[in-house]
């Protein structure tokens, strides 16, 4: 069993193209209600972004839009068996909805132009632009805010930092940006924040050079030598403070990796017992050089007996900006930046990955090898529409549905051919039954037509050597665990499978599929007990070049 948690309902920001708010002069009036109708009011997973501008609304004394979880839901409950009043639906609006943050999708560049310099009004109020993380720069969205708040947002999201450290302005707003990940608040951990690692790798690559724009590019193969940091990007936590998290995010079960966000702090940490490590591979020894320096210029010394999370310098983006971390714990704690994991890895792996045109185009597929590749998938279209009802009804209703939700699926009124064949599977075998079927999956052998269609595999996490890393922590020799051209999957090592293709989508050339030869020791399982899900990759190859430059 573990702890209920109340779930994170989704809150309601607006959401405009700078093209409409031109047409009103950047001057518009809208109500909830309207905003609706028009599909500009839209649902926002929670944020450290929504809880700071939450945090200054109750400083200004709206006490009323305080997020209280536990009435919510009873009003949503409410809300769900037709029993809310009129009292109750304002409630919900009270504490779910935020039209202090608005966000643009900008239509073309004269338009962002003025709404930067200018800002725009909603409903009498001015808002300026407060952010674009990465992911919103991609999709030409900008997050404003009400000026009633924004200085003060602002002072929080800066977190005490030293604006004298000089970042680029494009680096920065992604950083900021941050902020804006939907996340979960999780317990703070202990942490420190140790240098990267790079080392050297020579390897064979296609060398392009760019010509004119109507000419082709020169490719030739070419021999190179060049660095790699080799944990970008990613940490380390313990397994007793990731079962914390376990019990914080109300799961059943350990995942093997955690994205993480707090205050100008990003990546991905995977589960390894660095304490045990210290203990039988160190010689006892737990003390560590971290990033920070002393006053004398030498690195503050950590006893990791006191540390429940690693982080690596790439993780922590501003921390230039900070004489020490006691100075940023301190600033997070004042300005209320809770830590939050935003991803986590699945429970299990699935066994079935849907191939597209870029993956086959990749690889060497001859045509006598087609039939086999697409055997699984005929096989589930043919049992799903004809043969299996068990199948069938897998396919109708997911594999994801619990009792709860297939209760309530039971008591709704539609669907009642599905319910008929969860009753009598034999109905399978009746020609309605068998249309309404087709009718579903007919899409589903149109897109095979075009390469998608399920194989044997799945997608998991990349993660560069634990192991690894403690050695360079603790001063020792950095070998890895993993052999160079070796890699650890144990998904794979579990059906003994000894190679398998490595590609992280989208593909953009041939050479970025890798034959990967798998390694399965009883050391390896021993160290990696907890990383029964995740891709681990040696630290000696150039294996990220291969995944397009991938951020471990």
């Amino acid at each position: 069993m573990h702890n209920k948690v109340i779930k994170n309902r989704i809150l309601y920001t607006l959401s405009f193209h700078s093209s409409r708010l031109k047409r009103y002069n950047y001057d518009i009036n809208i109500t909830y209600n309207e905003a609706k109708e028009n599909e500009e009011l839209i649902g926002l997973a929670e944020s450290q972004m929504l809880r700071t501008i939450r945090k200054v609304l109750l400083e200004n004394g709206q006490f009323y839009r305080k997020l209280d979880r536990v009435l919510l839901e009873e009003l949503y409950t409410k809300k769900e068996k037709g029993k809310a009043t009129k009292e109750d639906i304002q409630k919900i609006e009270d504490m779910t909805y935020i039209p202090e943050y608005a966000t643009i999708t900008m239509n073309s560049e004269k338009q962002y132009d003025y709404l930067f310099k200018n800002g725009v009004k909603i409903n009498g109020i001015l808002y300026r632009r407060l952010s674009s993380s990465a992911a919103q720069a991609r999709t030409s969205t900008v997050v404003f805010c009400s000026t009633k708040i924004i200085d003060r947002v602002n002072e929080l999201l800066d977190n005490g930092r030293n604006k004298d450290v000089k970042f680029s302005p494009s680096k920065f707003s992604a950083y900021k940006g941050l902020y804006s990940s939907a996340t979960r608040v999780v317990t703070t951990p202990r942490f420190c924040v140790v240098p990267d690692y790079e080392s050297e790798t020579e390897f064979k690559c296609n060398w392009v050079t760019e010509t004119d724009y109507n000419l082709d590019d020169i490719i030739e193969e070419k021999t190179i030598k060049r660095k790699f940091n080799r944990w970008d990007g990613m940490g380390i936590i313990s397994p007793n403070f990731a079962k914390i998290w376990q019990r914080d995010l109300g799961l059943d079960y350990l995942p093997s990796t955690f994205g993480i966000r707090q205050s100008y702090i990003k990546g991905m940490v995977a589960v390894f017992d660095f304490h045990k490590f210290c203990k039988e591979k160190n010689n006892g020894n737990y003390l560590i050089k971290s990033l920070y320096k002393d006053k004398n210029g030498e690195p503050i010394m950590v006893d990791l007996r006191n540390i429940d999370v690693i982080l690596t310098e790439s993780q922590f983006k501003l921390w230039a900006c900070y004489n020490s971390l006691e100075e940023y714990n301190q600033n997070c704690i004042k300005n209320e930046l809770n830590w939050g994991v935003g991803l986590y890895a699945d429970k299990k792996c699935k066994n079935k990955l849907k191939l597209n045109y870029q993956f086959l185009q990749a690889n060497n597929i001859k045509k006598e090898d087609i039939p086999l590749l697409c055997k699984d998938f005929v096989n589930w279209i043919t049992n799903v529409s004809y043969n299996d009802s068990y199948s069938a009804l897998l396919f109708l209703l997911g594999t994801e549905m619990d009792e709860d939700s297939l209760k309530k699926y039971i008591l709704s009124q539609d669907n009642w051919w599905v319910k008929a064949l969860m009753v009598e599977p034999k109905l399978i075998e009746s020609k309605y039954i068998k249309q309404n079927i087709y009718r579903l999956v007919k899409k589903k052998i149109n897109d095979a037509y075009t390469g998608s269609f399920f194989v044997e595999g799945n997608n998991q996490t990349l993660i560069s050597d634990p192991y690894g890393l403690c050695q360079y922590i603790c001063g020792k020799e950095v070998t890895g665990l993993i052999d160079k051209d070796k890699y650890y999957i144990n998904y794979w090592n579990q059906k003994n499978i000894k190679e398998v293709i490595g590609m992280r989508p989208p593909l953009t050339s041939r050479a970025e599929v890798l034959n990967m030869n798998l390694s399965n020791t009883d050391e390896q399982n021993y160290w990696f007990e907890y990383l029964y899900n995740g891709v681990i990759l040696n630290i000696h190859g150039a294996e990220t070049d291969y995944f397009a430059g991938s951020d471990y």
